[in-house]
C-alpha cells in the first residue's frame, strides 16, 4: 500500500469490522490499540493507531515500515498493512498499523504471573521457554 495514500482511513479499513469504543484493547505511549476482524473471513487483526509528532519520525516511518511488513518471525507480531493519516485540520500526524492478532503477549503473561499475591516463582521450564523465544527473535 502507498503510505502517501489519499484515500482515507475509512477506505483502508473497508474490509474490517470494528467498533472503536467498545473494541479497544488498550492505551499505551504510543497511542490506541483495537481489535478488527475481516469482513469477509471472520479473521481478526489489531489495529494500532500511532501519533507521528514530527517530520523526523514521520521520514523514520515512512523509511521502515516496509522492512517490518517483511519480518516474519513466529516470535514477533507481523505487521500486515499501514496507513498514514494526513489530515490537514490535525495537529499530529497518525499512522495505523493492521497486524495479526494474538490473545496475550508475552510480557502480558509474565506481568499476569508476577501480579498474582503472593507472585508466582517460573519454573525452570518457564525460564527456559522464556529465554528461548527472546534469543529466537534476536
Amino acid at each position: 500500500m502507498d503510505p502517501k495514500s489519499q484515500h482515507g482511513l475509512k477506505k483502508f479499513l473497508d474490509n474490517y469490522e470494528y467498533d472503536l469504543e467498545k473494541d479497544k484493547l488498550g492505551e499505551g505511549p504510543f497511542g490506541i490499540t483495537y481489535k478488527i476482524k475481516n469482513r469477509h473471513t471472520g479473521t481478526p487483526f489489531t489495529l494500532k493507531e500511532c501519533i507521528i509528532i514530527n517530520e523526523n519520525q514521520l521520514s523514520q516511518v515512512i523509511q521502515k515500515t516496509p522492512m517490518l511488513r517483511k519480518i516474519k518471525h513466529p516470535n514477533i507480531i507481523t505487521v500486515l498493512d499501514y496507513f498514514i493519516d494526513y489530515r490537514e485540520r490535525s495537529k499530529d500526524l497518525k499512522i495505523y498499523f493492521i497486524q495479526e492478532y494474538v490473545e496475550k503477549s508475552l510480557s502480558e503473561d509474565i506481568e499476569a504471573k508476577l501480579k498474582k499475591n503472593p507472585p508466582e516463582h517460573f519454573s525452570t521450564e518457564e525460564v527456559d521457554r522464556l529465554l528461548n523465544q527472546t534469543i529466537d527473535m534476536m
